[in-house]
């Protein structure tokens, strides 16, 4: 065997015979299980050390590196099975743990770039498709991850055109809207000093302009967003305070425009569906849309106001129709005893109270003649008295039987 050929097989010798019996210390064993992928078993290993030793900072610092090897391995696991928020999570576990780990930072950036890209992507997707509302929800995703990414906020500020647009705003609304986007070359600004950015990331001029044009921009879709909401179209200003807050995320203005359009939309939402429940006759399923509509809106209160009137006046035309149906079976107490409740809601409906009147008269006419009729002395003034009786209410009593009786021939 030629001498260099026997150095190399003393080296690897020596080599294997250091692996067999390496590591020699506690701490060392850790190690070893992190450098060669024994994730679990290093944890355990550090966590029952640190219990031996408890305080001594050495061995804390050695359960704190295994445990943030152990989460990245775990966050790069997830991240590799399209897992992204919760290896973002994972990610952020790690970071806390050791907020001076390189690798926990590059791996946020990374799963936080790959996230927004991946509802960027889903937002095209829908957008292209015309599901404008699930669009928009993506791209606000996308820029939750990466705030003032480029194509999220062109992609949310055409949808939130388009949406307006859908919504009922004029054509003249569409063409203003595109324009306001470019105006004083807003978007074109910020497409160069983007464009800087990437070649001269550091450079803290560039990133200070773009922010300048991201808050000029935001301001004018907050003053387009106040316009549109003063005219009561709350969804299209909610769409515009969205888009506002997207790009500047410290707008107090968008912030709280936002909110308050947001909460305004779904009054109104509530509200469209409790009329068409009033409409149904289902008071029982209007009234909690009422109540949870006049709990969010403030600019509204009004038209709420008016459908709680519609309720009351549907429940009023309810009874006032069981009195008629009362009356037209000659159910008279009946009805007065409807009509009553009717007036006791509402002092005058529609000719609920003359009607009551009537019905009283009949009452106390029948009773008279009914008492006379039984206190005759002859059959003709009977029969006279119980006649007059059953032009108006045939079924009081047995006037009917008794006139039958009285009749019959002999």
């Amino acid at each position: 065997m030629r001498p260099h050929s026997l150095r190399s097989a003393a080296a690897l010798a020596l080599l294997a015979a250091a692996c067999a019996s390496a590591p020699k210390s506690e701490a060392g064993e850790v190690r070893y299980d992190v450098d060669h992928g024994h994730f679990d078993l290093a944890v355990r290993k550090a966590d029952e050390l640190r219990r031996k030793h408890p305080g001594d900072p050495a061995f804390e610092t050695l359960h704190r590196d295994a445990s943030v090897a152990w989460l990245l391995d775990q966050g790069r696991q997830q991240t590799f099975q399209d897992l992204d928020t919760e290896a973002l999570q994972t990610f952020r576990r790690a970071l806390e743990l050791d907020p001076a780990s390189v690798e926990a930072s590059s791996w946020i950036d990374k799963t936080v770039r790959k996230l927004s890209r991946t509802w960027l992507e889903r937002g095209l997707e829908l957008h292209a498709t015309g599901k404008l509302a699930e669009a928009t929800a993506a791209y606000e995703k996308a820029l939750e991850y990466v705030p003032g990414d480029p194509s999220a906020l062109n992609g949310l500020g055409e949808a939130v055109i388009q949406m307006n647009y859908r919504e009922g705003m004029s054509k003249s609304y569409f063409q203003e809207g595109l324009q306001a986007l470019s105006e004083y070359w807003l978007e074109q600004a910020r497409s160069r000093f983007s464009y800087s950015d990437k070649y001269e990331p550091e450079d803290p001029k560039t990133e200070q302009r773009k922010s300048q044009v991201d808050r000029l921009l935001a301001q004018q879709r907050v003053t387009v967003a106040k316009g549109i909401e003063a005219s009561g179209r709350f969804g299209a200003a909610r769409n515009e305070f969205r888009l506002a807050a997207a790009l500047d995320p410290e707008n107090q203005e968008a912030k709280e425009g936002l909110d308050r359009c947001r909460k305004e939309s779904k009054a109104f939402e509530l509200l469209s569906q409790a009329k068409m429940e009033i409409v149904r006759g289902r008071i029982d399923k209007a009234l909690p849309l009422i109540e949870e509509g006049e709990s969010l809106t403030v600019a509204q209160k009004e038209l709420f106001e008016g459908a709680r009137s519609s309720i009351d006046q549907f429940g009023n035309e309810k009874i006032y129709q069981t009195a008629l149906a009362h009356e037209r079976d000659l159910e008279y107490e009946a009805a007065v005893a409807t009509y009553g409740e009717l007036l006791a809601k509402t002092e005058y409906y529609k000719d609920a109270l003359a009607r009551k009147e009537t019905l009283e008269e009949y009452i106390q006419l029948a009773g008279e003649l009914y008492a006379q009729a039984q206190a005759a002395t002859t059959d003709e003034e009977k029969i006279e008295d119980l006649r007059k009786i059953s032009v108006f209410w045939p079924e009081y009593k047995d006037v009917a039987e008794q006139l039958r009786d009285l009749t019959k021939k002999p």
